[in-house]
């Protein structure tokens, strides 16, 4: 038994001051838990008063400016973004090579293909002589200066180089990326074989694609519109073929789609040859690919072009029993295939027919295209609830040629009537900087009229080409009061021949491609004859894009008008 100790030896006990505690044991417990929250709350509301003090010290934070870019981008507010990142260099914010680049993409949706080009240059610490349309408030060279530029970087700008015509400029800038020690992408060589304006130079990259195991798709497609658009149809069939046996050149290739298809089918109608479209898009379902809506209109354009009326009928009638719906382009080439040639003659012309049988035979073309637009008017067709302009237009000009002048009085009165149908005609064309994209209309006045009748002038009295007075409308050309001039004068003015008018003038004596010209409805018969003489005249190759039909004529240079 141990000794016991004494208090003298007893261990002090340390002292420990509490808290008088009158509450009982959970209202103590829950007590505590309110002193800590209290206390995690206070620390909170330091921690935000603080980041507040940050943010108000700077208005150009990093995340702040990256939230603004990715919405301007959204909004393709091209000027704003270079203003932005303007203003944060200059309090010190550096831009990222990713804010850098959604400029670039800004730039692109607004088709400003030297600002971009400008922002590329000075990304790669280089300038180059090109205006710029942003000078008075900033530039896309200032906002970019010495940021290292990525993939992205030069495949956008190849993108927009290529959308604006400029091929060689597009390249041109593929080829720095092997000088800056950049490795190109699937993207980067899809935008260069897209943006290529000989099939020399697509086919080229093409094969450097598979060689380094990114051609796609979009690569063969690409490299097919090119030789499309070159007359190389052959070798675009021998391309598709390929990627049918999926093997070109040696290495292996993708699958075609049905872009593949569409792009192929649309060259061989151009080319006159309306049977290989057809066949074409019979081919379609033992490749895996349903016919879709696009792929035959295609075959559609080829069976007009090739003044296959009967056909395009049959054709339009099969769509409906193969489950494919015809859309406002489907119907208007299916109308023009009836009236579109009979609307390009003069009513002296057809009634000096020696042949009556081909007389009733015009009569019957036209007659069906009337129970066409009909039917459209009734509603039969979904995607369609009415006829646009166009449509009347080229029957109401049909009727009237073969003479069947009630009808054409009829249509052209509820065409008239009508509230729904945009009656005005413009075009785009996309000039250089510091003008930019102008919209054009019809009449002898606003922008690009003097061009346009010095242009009409010089064709007129250069080559053979002569004003087509059954372009007119029904009811101008009929009216007794207007002479020849009048028409041809009111002819000289349309909105597509002064579109082309400002595109040759901005372009001068320099070869350069000429800007994109886009009319918002069919290009009539009297433009698409001068646009052939004008393109003799020049030595060019011109094209029209029709925005309603998102067909792209093209007229090509001959040796004799």
């Amino acid at each position: 038994m141990g000794r016991r100790r004494s208090k003298a030896q007893a261990k002090p006990r340390p002292i420990i001051a509490r808290r008088p505690v009158t509450t009982s044991g959970g209202s103590r417990l829950r007590h505590q838990k309110k002193l800590s929250s209290s206390s995690s709350s206070s620390l909170l509301d330091e921690k935000k008063k603080n980041t507040k003090k940050k943010k108000n010290s700077s208005s150009y934070s990093q995340t702040t400016r990256n939230k603004r870019l990715i919405r301007l981008h959204k909004n393709v507010n091209f000027a704003e973004a270079v203003t932005t990142i303007c203003d944060a260099r200059a309090r010190g914010i550096a831009p990222t090579t990713v804010d850098c680049n959604k400029l670039l993409s800004a730039g692109v949706r607004a088709g400003l293909w030297e600002d971009v080009l400008a922002g590329l240059q000075a990304m790669r610490g280089r300038t180059e002589p090109i205006h710029s349309s942003l000078a008075p408030e900033g530039t896309a060279a200032a906002a970019c200066a010495n940021i290292t530029p990525s993939v992205v970087s030069y495949a956008v700008t190849v993108r927009v180089l290529g959308a604006a015509g400029q091929s060689v400029r597009a390249l041109e800038v593929f080829s720095w990326m092997a000088q800056d020690g950049v490795a190109p992408d699937a993207v980067a060589f899809n935008a260069a074989v897209s943006a290529c304006g000989t099939c020399a130079d697509a086919m080229r990259l093409l094969g450097e694609a598979q060689a380094a195991g990114l051609a796609d798709v979009v690569t063969f497609n690409a490299a097919l519109a090119t030789l499309a658009r070159g007359g190389e149809v052959r070798r675009a069939e021998d391309l598709l073929d390929a990627m049918t046996a999926r093997k070109h050149a040696g290495r292996a290739a993708p699958a075609p789609n049905a872009v593949s298809f569409v792009t192929l089918i649309a060259a061989l109608g151009s080319a006159g040859d309306a049977d290989r479209a057809l066949a074409l898009l019979r081919r379609m379902p033992a490749a895996g690919l349903e016919p879709s809506v696009r792929a035959h209109n295609a075959a559609l354009a080829a069976l007009e072009a090739a003044d296959r009326w009967r056909d395009a009928l049959v054709l339009l009638g099969a769509m409906a029993r193969d489950g494919v719906t015809p859309d406002g382009v489907s119907l208007r080439t299916a109308l023009y295939a009836c009236c579109a040639k009979s609307a390009g003659k003069s009513e002296e012309a057809d009634a000096d027919l020696a042949d009556a049988k081909l007389n009733a035979q015009e009569r019957e073309r036209v007659q069906r295209g009337v129970q066409l637009l009909e039917a459209i008017e009734a509603g039969r067709f979904t995607k369609v609830p009415s006829p646009d302009y166009q449509m009347f237009h080229v029957v109401i000009q049909a009727a009237g040629a073969v003479g069947m002048h009630d009808v054409a009085s009829a249509i052209s009165r509820r065409l008239m009537a009508s509230t729904a149908i945009e009656l005005r005609a413009h075009a785009l064309v996309e000039l250089p900087s510091p003008r930019g994209r102008v919209e054009l209309s019809n009449g002898p006045s606003g922008a690009g009229a003097e061009e346009c009748e010095r242009l009409v002038r010089r064709v007129r009295k250069e080559t053979q080409f002569e004003h087509v007075l059954s372009a007119l409308p029904y009811a101008f050309a009929q009216d007794a009061s207007k002479t020849d001039d009048d028409k041809c004068r009111s002819l000289a003015f349309h909105c597509e021949k002064k579109a082309l008018a400002l595109a040759l003038h901005a372009a001068g004596t320099s070869r350069v491609t000429l800007p994109r010209i886009e009319v918002n409805i069919r290009m009539c018969s009297d433009c698409q004859a001068f646009y052939a003489h004008a393109a003799t005249l020049t030595g060019r190759v011109l094209e029209c894009v029709e925005q309603q039909s998102k067909n792209t004529r093209v007229f090509h240079p001959v040796n004799k008008l």
